[in-house]
């Protein structure tokens, strides 16, 4: 299916219209024409994903980290821990202005114009984040620590987030390192006490 993409949603997704049905298409900028894959789930919102770019942006750019958007790398992202890194950073405050005073004025129709998006200290969209958060999983022994991949409750392992300040990436992927020694010694620990188990133990629950 062939769409434009019409506007920003809030979550930062792009929204285009198809027989008279809005629907979000992420890693998209409004401008664009784009072909899409749509998953009907009954009762529940359909799941929409981007196969091609027909007619890009111009103001579409490469991400800078290898777990964003569609292109990231097989089996680990797409990543959902950011949303615009497509976008030039200049589009992105100017994107974030106009979303502002959509929503406010769609309360508050009088309400002033918003003003326009400070730019970050650094003047550009990486390493501002002061407050480093990731979650953590399980593969077997292995301790996975990273972000949900977008839209699921699944944790993919990161080795990078540009989006973070790069202390505390350095900090936390330090710890995870020291933690995930600990934590394949439990496990293995574990499993050789299972094995060593009379037969009888491990096949009653």
């Amino acid at each position: 299916m062939t769409v434009d993409i019409e506007a920003l949603a809030p979550n930062g997704d792009g929204v285009a219209t198809s027989n008279g049905r809005r629907i979000a298409v992420p890693f998209t900028i409004p401008g664009e024409r784009v072909r899409i894959r749509v998953v009907e789930r009954g009762r529940g919102p359909a799941v929409v994903s981007l196969v091609e770019i027909l007619r890009a942006s111009p103001h579409r750019i490469t991400p800078r980290c290898r777990h964003f958007g569609v292109d990231a790398k097989p089996g680990v992202g797409p990543c959902g821990g950011c949303t615009w890194q497509h976008i030039a950073y200049p589009e992105q405050l100017r994107f974030k202005t106009e979303l502002v005073d959509r929503l406010v004025r769609a309360n508050m129709p009088e309400a002033p114009g918003a003003l326009p998006t400070l730019a970050t200290a650094l003047d550009e969209p990486w390493g501002y984040r002061h407050k480093v958060h990731f979650v953590f999983g399980n593969r077997g022994s292995t301790l996975t620590m990273g972000h949900y991949v977008r839209g699921s409750r699944r944790v993919i392992p990161v080795v990078e987030c540009p989006v973070h300040d790069e202390r505390g990436n350095d900090f936390a992927f330090r710890a995870r390192h020291i933690r995930g020694g600990r934590h394949s010694r439990r496990c293995r620990r574990a499993r050789n006490a299972a094995q060593s188990r009379p037969s009888s133990w491990t096949t009653h629950r």
